[in-house]
């Protein structure tokens, strides 16, 4: 039987604990995704979407505003893993206010 200990969290505790994990989760998936690839790769929008669990209307905000840099191919727009790595990294996808 395990035991179970309840206590009272503030708002803003939780607020850190989760920011905290979520911070240990993406270096953890940044790090495995580094290691993996040695050559450089390339997305189309909508594997960049799936890539980053983000929506399409807010990729395309982030690209417009310069936040994620892309690489025009004729008409194609393809996105470096590495920047994709870089947005996620400085947390510049996360929900404006």
């Amino acid at each position: 039987m395990q035991t179970q200990i309840l206590t009272t969290i503030r708002p803003e505790e939780l607020k850190e604990m989760i920011e905290s994990a979520v911070t240990r989760g993406i270096s953890i998936a940044v790090s495995q995704i580094k290691e993996t690839e040695k050559s450089p790769k390339y997305y189309t929008k909508a594997e960049a979407k799936q890539f980053l669990k983000i929506g399409m209307v807010t990729l395309c905000q982030r690209i417009k505003e310069g936040t994620i840099k892309v690489n025009r191919i004729g008409g194609r727009v393809l996105i470096a893993e590495s920047e994709l790595i870089r947005a996620l990294e400085s947390g510049s996808l996360r929900k404006r206010a």
